[in-house]
């Protein structure tokens, strides 16, 4: 069953303030099919679209601006190794990358006229891109060039993820998964299902990854512990194609797909739980750059916020603690909270709201805490907010 669009969770913290987080609907302003979000930060964005455009947020997806880029066709993916290096593919082989966190885009020969569908990057000159008949492509400074990689396929290849420049996994149509542990050199042909289209392939760490997809309406999520050498099903609520999915602990996932489906497992996917939105929109790309933060786009210009409901005062507060960050995140002893702002108190609560232990002090140990997820109110003399963190 779908539920509502502003399904909620509260916490009620011991200052007595509701903090409701939700997914609710944002302005786009385009009804292009967007193909790929990413953010840098939980207020820097990026989104590629048909028409050929890079949009960019600097306030949490309040508004969007185009970015100043070579005349392009549609555009599939996106993706950013840090705040400033990022590359953007598209259709007809098209790739661009950026330096300087998308103020210019540089448009590359790629060598193709290969539709691109994914691009993946371990350092901010290594990476890799995809596409149509069994196309892969590899750079090693920052995108300027590439060299064709043999993929040993002529399917088409949705997605792709290096887990470092030995080890890497791509997927695509008619149930293709390949794996390559030289570099792309050979690849070893891990195909068992013939029907999936498998959309994304997404790693946390170097062992744990998942793929999603589907087919007709029958979803295929997939999971590993292995780096990808085996894999093994996992079970959806909902029959809808799953599009895309984001990670942000081994525990902690989402995943999207058609007529608003949005899913989420809190143990790494054992459990999938169906939030689907009010949408008949296809939902194609999803990402979570912080905890409880994410954003998700797809046909006819929709986009979709998870956080805060942004009243006046909550967007006050989200802003003067831009700079807020938890790390690491997910932790085992210790935590620390880091802010521009002089912090005057620290309320860790559990899921239902209790309070489990008040902190002052900016670094301070969990060790106390059982395995699960917590929420860290963080005030300072201008703003309080809220943010989530994962107990290991």
């Amino acid at each position: 069953m779908k539920k509502n669009l502003l399904l909620t969770f509260a916490i009620i913290c011991a200052s007595s303030i509701t903090f409701s987080q939700a997914w609710y609907e944002q302005t786009s302003g385009t009804t292009e099919q967007f193909n790929a979000v990413f953010f840098t930060n939980t207020s820097t964005g990026y989104t590629v679209d048909n028409a050929g455009k890079i949009r960019y947020t600097a306030d949490a997806g309040l508004t969007w601006t185009d970015q100043t880029t070579p005349a392009l066709p549609a555009m599939l993916d996106i993706y950013f190794y840090d705040s400033n290096n990022g590359i953007a593919v598209g259709i007809s082989g098209t790739i661009v990358t950026t330096t300087d966190g998308g103020a210019t885009w540089t448009q590359r020969t790629s060598g193709t006229i290969e539709w691109l569908w994914s691009v993946s990057m371990i350092s901010a000159l290594e990476g890799m891109t995809c596409g149509n008949n069994g196309t892969i492509l590899h750079t090693t400074d920052g995108g300027a060039t590439w060299t064709a990689v043999n993929s040993g396929t002529t399917e088409t290849l949705n997605d792709i993820f290096m887990l470092n420049s030995t080890v890497i996994n791509a997927v695509g149509v008619n149930g293709t998964l390949l794996r390559s542990n030289n570099g792309g050199f050979s690849w070893d042909d891990q195909s068992f299902e013939s029907n999936p289209a498998y959309n994304e392939v997404q790693f946390k760490t170097f062992s744990d990854g998942w793929i999603v997809g589907g087919n007709g309406g029958v979803p295929s999520i997939l999971t590993t512990t292995d780096a990808g050498v085996t894999w093994t099903n996992q079970t959806s609520p909902v029959q809808e194609n799953i599009s895309a999915c984001t990670f942000n602990s081994t525990m902690y996932g989402w995943a999207v797909g058609g007529n608003g489906t949005v899913l989420h497992t809190t143990d790494g996917g054992v459990n999938w739980v169906d939030y689907s939105l009010a949408t008949n929109q296809y939902l194609t790309s999803v990402h979570f750059p912080l905890g409880d933060i994410g954003w998700a786009v797809g046909t006819n210009g929709s986009l979709f916020h998870f956080g805060v409901e942004p009243t006046n005062d909550l967007l006050e507060m989200e802003l003067s603690l831009s700079d807020l960050s938890i790390f690491p995140n997910p932790a085992k002893h210790h935590i620390n909270v880091s802010t521009s702002s002089e912090i005057t108190n620290i309320i860790i609560s559990d899921a239902t709201g209790k309070v489990i232990k008040t902190e002052v002090n900016p670094s301070f140990s969990i060790a106390e805490l059982t395995s699960g997820i917590y929420f860290m109110s963080v005030s300072t003399e201008d703003a309080t907010i809220l943010r989530k963190f994962i107990k290991e």
